[in-house]
């Protein structure tokens, strides 16, 4: 049996074994040009090392288990030639009948351990080829990052034609920028000059008008004015815009910080507020009004002042009120002459005239008081005969004058323990004066209230202290108690009679004794009027 297969085995093996070397080269040449063929064609070569040591670690795979596979291929070949020496050596021994048992024992010996190695060279070869299919599958896993790659290199190429195409709208929304940044030029151009036409034709209007215009900032400093506004500023005497101004008197000064372009200038606002500037022949008679200007969003730009010279009006209306005086006085007088015979010729009691006599009598004293105040607060001259009086008599009678009204209306009227003091003073003059602020302490007093007087020397002067608890005055209301033909807000919702010359009538009856009256009052709890006489005629109070 083993003579009969030995020919069989030298005649298959060598061309198996060569076709295996033909399917070991071929299977390395695909590989080969299945990494290399994409590098080639699409020129596409590896840029950096690790793509380099990728696509070599594919090739050298395949070439390290080609030559396993061959290494293998061959030394089967040698154990083939072997085997077939020893079939021959067999054949030889078998035939010569020299060989002994020994030999081929030695011999089969020998060809077990060529079988083995057969076996194990034939294992070898075979996880040759599972490395070559493994070396393959890595080829695959190469190409298809290769492909991904490519899809990467066409995204990026998608990218960078999204990226210029961006640019371009870029470029174009530049242009469009550039030539919108020109237009708007144009424009504010455009609004500049209108603005300056504007500007200038307000200018031109605030120089026309006939009214002082002066606009404040919020910080207080002038804005704009206008040439009637600094025509007045020199009329006045003044050399700023805020001239001097006095209360209608035409004496009192209106303190710094209640002037009118002083609240304009802290952003207080004033309506037809009534006064004097300058002095001695030039004094003007302004009346102003104030409104806040703002923006369309509401922000403040400042507070503008509106005067108008209303002197010519003024002196109108006191040449008036002194002409009306002199001539309605005059009649009047007559009029109370023929009462006072008409009182001594008939017995008022019998003929049943006693009550009407005696309202004609108070209503034509009423009238030649008022007829009188507006004569003198038209003139602003109050003529005194100075004697010595005393100045405590002079309250206590006046206190007497109103207790008929008080009683009604349960006002308590209170002497202060005073002793007598005596004073150079017109006596009717000055108690005149007294009658009327204590008929106004009564007037805006409360049902129940008190009035309370204090007589008392304070250096050279003789000072009287009339405080009542009524409704009081809030401090506009205050700083202009004096002024002629004013009355308080309460004075007109309440009713309350008067002619708002009174206190001005008082204020020029002590100011032409060379005193002073002042006074002091807290909405809705009283107020209290000071009055200082110098005790000698001629003196000026020491507090003036």
């Amino acid at each position: 049996m083993s003579a009969l297969a030995t020919p069989s085995i030298r005649a298959d093996r060598p061309v198996l074994y060569g076709i295996a070397s033909w399917i070991n080269l071929a299977l390395l040449l695909t590989v080969v040009v299945v990494v290399c063929a994409p590098l080639v064609i699409e020129n596409r070569w590896p840029l950096a090392s690790a793509e380099w040591v990728s696509t070599i670690s594919s090739v050298a795979v395949t070439v390290a288990a080609a030559a396993i596979f061959a290494l293998g291929a061959r030394n089967g070949r040698a154990l083939r030639r072997r085997l077939a020496a020893s079939g021959d050596t067999l054949r030889s021994a078998l035939t010569s009948g020299l060989a002994s048992d020994e030999a081929l024992r030695v011999s089969v010996q020998q060809r077990k351990s060529g079988a083995r190695r057969l076996r194990v060279l034939v294992a070898r070869g075979k996880a040759g080829q599972e490395k070559l299919r493994l070396a393959l599958a890595s080829g695959r896993e190469t190409d298809d990052k290769l492909r991904v790659s490519v899809a990467h290199g066409v995204v990026s190429e998608e990218k960078l034609r999204v990226s210029v195409a961006a640019g371009i709208k870029g470029a174009e929304a530049l242009r469009v920028s550039v030539a919108d940044g020109i237009e708007g030029a144009e424009a504010l151009r455009v609004s500049i000059e209108q603005g300056i036409d504007a500007a200038t034709t307000t200018l031109a209007v605030v120089d026309t008008v006939d009214a002082a215009i002066t606009l404040y900032a919020p910080d207080g400093h002038i804005l704009l004015t206008n040439d009637t506004a600094r025509t007045l500023a020199v009329l006045a005497r003044s050399e700023e815009l805020n001239p001097l101004e006095f209360a209608g008197d035409r004496v009192t000064p209106i303190p710094p910080f209640d002037q009118v372009l002083a609240r304009a200038a802290r952003g207080q606002l004033v309506t037809r507020r009534a006064y004097w500037v300058g002095v001695g022949d030039g004094q003007r008679a302004i009346m102003s009004t104030s409104q806040y200007v703002r923006r369309a969003s509401g922000e403040l730009i400042g507070t503008v002042v509106a005067s108008h010279d209303v002197t010519p009006l003024a002196r109108t209306r006191d040449e008036f009120l002194e002409t009306v005086s002199h001539e309605l006085r005059t009649p009047l007088t007559s009029m109370i002459g023929y009462l006072e015979i008409l009182e001594d010729a008939l017995d008022l009691e019998e003929n049943g005239l006693a009550q009407e006599f005696e309202v004609v009598q108070r209503n034509t004293d009423r009238l030649l008081k008022l007829i009188n105040d507006l004569l003198l607060t038209a003139t602003g001259e109050s003529p005194s005969d100075p004697r010595p009086t005393d100045v405590t008599e002079l309250v206590i009678n006046s206190l007497n004058s109103i207790r008929h009204l008080a009683a009604p209306v349960g006002v308590r009227l209170i002497m202060a323990d005073s002793h007598p003091l005596l004073a150079e003073v017109d006596a009717d003059r000055i108690g005149d004066a007294f009658d009327k602020v204590l008929s106004n302490a009564l007037k805006f007093n409360r049902p129940g209230g008190q009035i309370e007087v204090a007589v008392e020397l304070d250096g050279s002067d003789a000072v009287v202290r009339i405080s009542d608890t009524g409704v009081g005055m809030a401090a506009d209301d205050r700083q202009r108690m004096f002024e002629r033909f004013y009355r308080a807000p309460s004075a007109r919702v309440d009713a309350i009679a008067g002619a708002g010359l009174g206190l001005t009538t008082a204020k020029i009856i002590v100011e032409a004794h060379h005193g002073s009256i002042t006074a002091a009052s807290i909405l809705g709890e009283g107020t209290m009027v000071v009055i200082r006489l110098p005790r000698t005629a001629g003196q000026v109070s020491t507090l003036r």
